[in-house]
């Protein structure tokens, strides 16, 4: 469903194309391979649950079921095509994503869906990539209300 179909796809192209630019910095290349896999269905290990939680301040990568080799030490497929996702902290760190989440398109949207203070915590590009991976989950996404921290 197209929520904005007035807007320009710039936004989105700006997101897909930072994503893309993550992909072939160094940085990648420090953090590729790892053990990184993420999968939604299975609960994390302690080193994975550290990387996981401490994703919430930086620009993490996370990989797909498949993407190693059975020794752990190299990815099975190209380094496009062995991410599952890249978060959490896009919309701090990635002026593309920065932008897009600070926009008055995206406040209006969501004023008009009956948010009070539109406020990003949280922001990730999700791949979906061919002949790789887990089980796709479709959940919903819960709010928190922040002065009493209980989910409704």
């Amino acid at each position: 469903m197209n929520l904005m179909p007035h807007r320009s796809a710039g936004p989105v192209l700006s997101c897909t194309g930072a994503c893309y630019q993550l992909l072939s910095s160094q940085a990648v290349a420090h953090s590729l391979p790892s053990r990184r896999i993420f999968c939604c269905l299975a609960p994390l290990d302690p080193p994975q649950d550290a990387y996981f939680l401490d994703s919430c301040t930086n620009i993490s990568y996370f990989l797909e079921a498949g993407a190693l080799k059975p020794d752990g030490r190299a990815l099975a497929v190209p380094k496009t095509r062995a991410l599952n996702k890249i978060g959490h902290a896009l919309h701090e760190l990635e002026p593309a994503f920065s932008s897009f989440a600070a926009s008055p398109a995206l406040s209006a949207l969501l004023r008009s869906l009956g948010f009070a203070r539109p406020l990003p915590v949280q922001s990730m590009y999700i791949f979906k990539q061919p002949g790789i991976g887990g089980e796709v989950v479709r959940t919903t996404l819960r709010c928190v209300e922040h002065s009493s921290c209980r989910v409704s």
